[in-house]
């Protein structure tokens, strides 16, 4: 089986923020989103490694917050708790500008791992492009 194309994703050892965020019984929900997150920073650990954020639109968060299972209406406090620290936990993550992203300075292992896991992927990226042009190159003989 050839697993090179696999993305893994980065398993926080930090709980995201919870206290006044969502009632009790969603903080098992908010660190299923806080995966979800992460999976969607490691797909897009490319632009992570050339840009040092990634976009998530208002929409895609919403994806996500559907994914685990949280009702919407907790968007604004999940969104406002986890882009600055807690009482409770560090944030998550932080804001750029309006629509694009960085992991909190307290996941700075887990951002080193997808800024490298980019670097890789856009260096494959590139030798499979090379790949290609050259194969061309050898069927129009």
């Amino acid at each position: 089986m050839d697993c090179s194309g696999i993305l893994l994703i980065p398993m926080a050892t930090i709980v995201p923020p919870t206290q006044g965020i969502a009632p009790n019984q969603l903080h098992a929900n908010l660190c299923l989103l806080q995966m979800e997150l992460f999976e969607e920073f490691s797909n897009n650990s490319k632009e992570l490694s050339q840009y040092k954020c990634i976009k998530i639109t208002r929409e895609k968060m919403i994806e996500l917050i559907r994914k685990a299972n949280i009702p919407i209406k907790y968007i604004d406090p999940i969104l406002d708790g986890w882009i600055k620290d807690g009482n409770d936990a560090p944030r998550v993550i932080k804001q750029v500008d309006k629509e694009h992203y960085t992991l909190g300075e307290a996941y700075e292992k887990l951002y080193k791992f997808l800024i490298e896991q980019g670097k890789i992927r856009i260096q494959q990226s590139h030798k499979g492009k090379a790949s290609a042009q050259k194969k061309k190159k050898h069927r129009k003989r």
